[in-house]
């Protein structure tokens, strides 16, 4: 009967030796609060997030989470939203599965899109559902390098630009679309934060359109800050907010926390011990029910 506690306990440890194994900032588990506000500065919506390294199937990977509530395009009013990503840690770092799932505020699904990565094929197969209705699916081919949203931030923060002042990727955007991107570092800025000052990379994104280049000076500049010292917590996000088509935003960190895997393998070797302690205590109250004999 103690085959089921050893294995608990092998899973709850396993982050432990991810640490040495995992480029930077992958190495730990963050968590943090952001709030969204429009070009008057007006609160659209609020979010809390996560990045959890762990082992899946012997597989070094990444679990982004993000729960949010507001207004959120291509929605006019208050939603509810959870978003679930897994990233392979590589590297390099790249999406396996993306989910996200909007409600109204009185739990009803308004829509559902799911994204799944086939990276030897080199496709993506893309499932949007709109509240019952019946899914429909798009496969996209998806060329190495190509990043989603959700994990940008935290792919960027791998980047050293101060060697690297220059990046060219592939993103997928909800629409679903590839565009092709750059990512050029235009300077060092000092944002004023919660926290205090806080001196940042300053990072353009630029969106190669195709044909529609021509009308470049529709789509409004995208802007990054990270912190320039370790970790290099994002800071600052300013661009559209969801795509083509949306309002321009300013996103905001306003809270920041990092753990590294030690400390969180050491919480959870704690917790692991609670369901033994229990079994032992019960096993000398009463000898004989004890399971382990």
């Amino acid at each position: 009967m103690m085959q089921p506690f050893l294995l608990y306990w092998t899973f709850l440890t396993a982050p432990a030796s991810l640490a040495a194994s995992l480029p930077f900032p992958l190495d730990a588990a963050e968590e943090g609060r952001l709030i969204a506000a429009d070009s008057q500065g007006q609160q659209r919506w609020q979010a809390k997030w996560s990045m959890q390294p762990l082992l899946k199937g012997g597989i070094s990977m990444v679990r982004l989470t993000e729960e949010g509530q507001g207004v959120y395009s291509p929605f006019q009013q208050s939603v509810r939203w959870n978003v679930e990503s897994w990233w392979l840690a590589g590297p390099p770092l790249r999406p396996s599965r993306v989910e996200k799932r909007f409600s109204d505020l009185q739990g009803s699904l308004l829509l559902t899109r799911k994204t799944e990565f086939d990276w030897q094929a080199g496709q993506a197969r893309v499932e949007t559902r709109r509240g019952q209705s019946r899914p429909m699916v798009k496969s996209i081919r998806v060329a190495p390098g190509t990043w989603t949203p959700d994990g940008m931030a935290i792919a960027l923060r791998q980047i050293d630009f101060e060697k690297k002042k220059r990046l060219q990727v592939h993103l997928l955007t909800d629409e679903p679309k590839l565009y092709k991107v750059r990512f050029k570092r235009v300077g060092k800025q000092t944002l004023t934060t919660a926290g205090g000052p806080v001196e940042c990379y300053k990072l353009r994104m630029e969106v190669e359109l195709g044909l529609l280049s021509l009308f470049r000076f529709l789509v409004p500049d995208t802007y990054f800050w990270f912190a320039a010292d370790p970790p290099h917590m994002w800071v600052r996000y300013e661009g559209l907010e969801n795509g083509r088509g949306t309002p321009q935003v300013v996103r905001s960190m306003t809270s920041f926390t990092r753990r590294s895997l030690a400390t969180e393998t050491r919480r959870a070797q704690s917790f692991s011990l609670f369901p033994f302690l229990c079994v032992l205590c019960a096993s000398v109250a009463n000898p004989g029910s004890s399971p382990l004999r």
